[in-house]
């Protein structure tokens, strides 16, 4: 297994880290963004780090700066640290031909700095010694900044030191699982597993991690995420399935959801709505692979339910249109869904492939429509590019949770990129949650 964070407090190979007052790490004196434990290992990261290294000494050198992120002079707020990390991104890209990586990224975005004042500094300076992903030039300065860098201390030491872990490696069994309803549900995705799943002999689940035994059952946990998230939303919008024993769910922009449509998900969900015995999932998408369905049954409360997993390899306009041309009643959802939209992002640009597909969504009334995203700030501009297609349309919805934190996002952390979102410094997937019901026509 490979490490999938990179840091500047740390050997680039072998990700080993030291006391900064120790001056025990190696800084490369090209880009002076990268750090070795010793000679051996830069020397071994050398074809891979080069191309990066050799650019970011060209721009210093034609700049006549000492440092990358000097390009546009001193830095005093986040806002002009931002500004200067977009503009170093922006001319390297010129430079090397190409996109960065995401450590190339991540390099420039956490180079060792004061969180306060913003001063550089390769040596003398003190990093948390819990996380070990934030630096201060002096004592004082982390004290100052002691209360919000705690709220994302644990997170930061969970993204910096552990591994990807793909399936559930953790033995749940939902058989007899305690029902909750919209009242008595448990508000964190951790304590709900913890109490509607029978572990297995000796497991535990840990809430944040030391070792990568504990992370594993921690990572097995958070792939419930989506559909803990689908639970809340059928709690919160009040669902009356009709059809009384079938739940029909539409994903949208679907990329990797059957990843958390495998025995254990299906099996929480169909633990928790004891008089669905079908659940039907559309997972609908350009990039959806189209392949045959797949079926299977989870057994829970003395009863086989079914699932039906089906793949849907288009647009969601396009699905939508066949769906009521056809007249497809089996198909019609109880709710639609899509996890992590980023509806916003390509707003107004001709690569906008969301904008057709969010009118779409307005064929379906009555209809719980459930999207989250990243952050606060995603979760807002989501919701504002919703609200652009229903005035074009005409049309009215309901908000039902607007940009609330998600009881059930999943916990694997990501270091956020965007250096002025001060909100959330560390985001999740399934971070903010936006529940609207689109309202009749008339």
């Amino acid at each position: 297994m490979v490490p999938w964070t990179v840091s500047s407090r740390q050997c680039n190979v072998c990700k080993i880290e030291t006391a900064l007052r120790k001056n025990d790490l190696h800084l490369c004196s090209g880009c002076r963004l990268v750090r070795y434990c010793g000679s051996q290992h830069q020397r071994l990261d050398w074809e891979i780090h080069k191309p990066f290294c050799v650019a970011v000494k060209q721009i210093i050198k034609e700049r006549k700066v000492s440092h990358i992120l000097e390009l546009q002079g001193p830095i005093t707020s986040w806002t002009q640290f931002d500004r200067a990390v977009t503009l170093a991104k922006f001319v390297l890209i010129s430079i090397l031909g190409r996109e960065l990586e995401r450590h190339e990224v991540e390099f420039l975005s956490f180079p060792i700095h004061c969180e306060i004042c913003f001063t550089r500094g390769d040596k003398n300076f003190i990093s948390c010694s819990k996380c070990n992903a934030v630096s201060y030039c002096n004592e004082e300065h982390q004290k100052q900044d002691q209360d919000n860098h705690s709220k994302w201390c644990n997170y930061l030491y969970v993204y910096y030191n552990f591994y990807e872990v793909e399936n559930c490696t953790i033995d749940l069994d939902f058989e007899e699982a305690p029902i909750f309803d919209s009242e008595s549900v448990p508000d964190d995705l951790f304590t709900l597993i913890e109490t509607t799943a029978k572990l297995g002999k000796d497991q535990t689940i840990s809430r944040f991690p030391k070792t990568l035994v504990e992370y594993q059952s921690y990572a097995a946990v958070c792939t419930f995420s989506c559909v803990a998230t689908i639970l809340d939303g059928i709690f919160m919008s009040n669902l009356i399935i009709d059809d009384n024993d079938v739940l029909t769910i539409y994903i949208i922009g679907a990329l990797n959801e059957d990843q958390f449509l495998q025995l254990p998900h299906c099996a929480f969900l169909s633990s928790q709505l004891p008089t669905i015995k079908t659940f039907n999932f559309y997972l609908i998408g350009p990039e959806v692979d189209t392949s045959e369905p797949i079926t299977f049954s989870v057994r829970t409360h003395k009863r086989d339910n079914k699932i039906n997993i089906n793949f849907c390899g288009e647009t969601f306009e396009n699905f939508a249109q066949n769906i009521h041309s056809s007249a497809e009643l089996e198909k019609m959802p109880h709710m639609i869904v899509a996890f992590n939209c980023g509806f916003y992002e390509n707003a107004g640009k001709p690569t906008d492939t969301w904008k057709p597909g969010i009118k779409a969504f307005f064929q379906f009334d009555r209809i719980p429509i459930l999207f989250t995203s990243y952050t606060l700030l995603e979760s807002r501009l989501d919701l504002r590019e919703f609200s652009v297609c229903a005035n074009e349309l005409g049309r009215k919805y309901k908000i039902i949770v607007n940009t609330e934190e998600s009881f059930y996002r999943d916990y694997r952390p990501f270091r956020n990129m965007e250096l002025i979102d001060r909100d959330d410094l560390v985001y999740f997937q399934n971070g903010y949650m936006q529940l609207v019901i689109i309202e009749s026509k008339g």
